[in-house]
């Protein structure tokens, strides 16, 4: 694997994913308890207890983007959750984002 420092250039600026947000809080109109005034976010201790979130905090039609989503099976699980919302995994490794579509595409 690369430096960690291609892995990081190789991430999409935070301009960009805020530039994505706001055209889907557009074309949806608004999605959920969640908004750019009051944000969820979810931190937890361990994978485990980072997926027990999934049933009490995401709702059906919600926005989420989940932040180092590795090879994308915690983003698959909140999508079950969530199958009319916006689900978006990202990760700086380029590794484990090709392995998270792959994964993806086989469920599909």
């Amino acid at each position: 694997s690369g430096s960690p420092e291609a892995a990081l250039s190789a991430a999409p600026a935070v301009g960009e994913w805020v530039a994505w947000l706001a055209k889907v809080r557009q074309k949806r109109g608004s999605l959920s308890r969640c908004s750019s005034r009051n944000p969820c976010i979810v931190c937890a201790v361990g994978v485990k207890d980072y997926r027990a979130t999934i049933a009490p905090v995401v709702q059906d039609g919600d926005v989420v983007i989940e932040i180092g989503c590795q090879h994308g099976t915690t983003t698959r699980l909140i999508r079950k959750a969530n199958p009319s919302g916006v689900v978006l995994g990202a990760d700086v490794g380029p590794e484990s984002v090709a392995r998270a579509v792959q994964l993806q595409r086989q469920t599909e």
